[in-house]
């Protein structure tokens, strides 16, 4: 029994993307980042953020920017109307 694949979507570097049935993946990882975000509707956001943005200064207003930066995609999300919780 064959059964059809999926495509997997790879998510760049600096750039973000969304799923309601979990096709997301990235490359290239080393030394990137990603962060992985799972809603409670199981819809799942993934970003690639390269390292020297995560800690070029090492200070907690770089962390604070960084949380800041997801919660706007996550808005932005909202905004295309995708049921996220």
């Amino acid at each position: 029994m064959t059964s059809s694949s999926n495509a997997i979507y790879d998510v760049n570097m600096q750039k973000y993307a969304y799923s309601s049935t979990g096709e997301l993946g990235t490359q290239g990882l080393s030394p990137c980042v990603a962060i992985i975000v799972v809603f409670s509707n199981r819809t799942v956001m993934i970003e690639h953020r390269t390292d020297n943005e995560l800690y070029d200064e090492g200070d907690e207003l770089e962390a604070i920017d960084l949380f800041r930066d997801i919660i706007d995609n996550i808005e932005a999300m909202e905004k295309q109307h995708l049921n996220i919780r």
